[in-house]
C-alpha cells in the first residue's frame, strides 16, 4: 500500500544565531528542513510522554502490587516481560547466522 503524503504548511521560525549557524555547517540546505521536522517530531513524542506521565500519575498504588516491593522483584519481573523478546530475538539472530 503507497504511503500517503501528508500536507506540508510553511511557517517562520525564529532561531538562535548560534544554532542557525551550526544547522548551516553541519546540514546541506537542502536537508535542513527534514532535519527541523525530524528534530520537532523527536521533542514532540517527549512531550507527549512528559503528559501522559503526568496525567497518569497517582494510578499506581503500591499497596495494589505487592509483588513488587523491591528492587529483586522489580529486577524479577523486568526479566520476565523481556524474556519472550530476547528469546525472538536470539532466534533471529541466529537464523541471521546461519544464512
Amino acid at each position: 500500500m503507497p504511503m500517503q503524503k501528508s500536507s506540508k504548511e510553511r511557517i517562520n521560525v525564529i532561531l538562535p544565531e548560534d544554532v542557525l549557524k551550526e544547522l548551516i555547517r553541519l546540514v546541506p540546505s537542502k536537508q535542513r528542513s527534514r532535519v527541523i521536522v525530524e528534530a520537532t517530531a523527536e521533542r514532540l513524542a517527549l512531550l507527549r510522554q512528559q503528559e501522559a506521565v503526568k496525567e497518569a500519575a497517582g494510578t499506581w498504588a503500591d499497596e495494589d502490587y505487592p509483588e513488587l516491593n523491591t528492587e529483586s522483584d522489580l529486577e524479577r519481573w523486568v526479566a520476565e516481560v523481556r524474556g519472550p523478546w530476547q528469546t525472538r530475538q536470539r532466534l533471529f539472530e541466529d537464523e541471521d547466522a546461519s544464512s
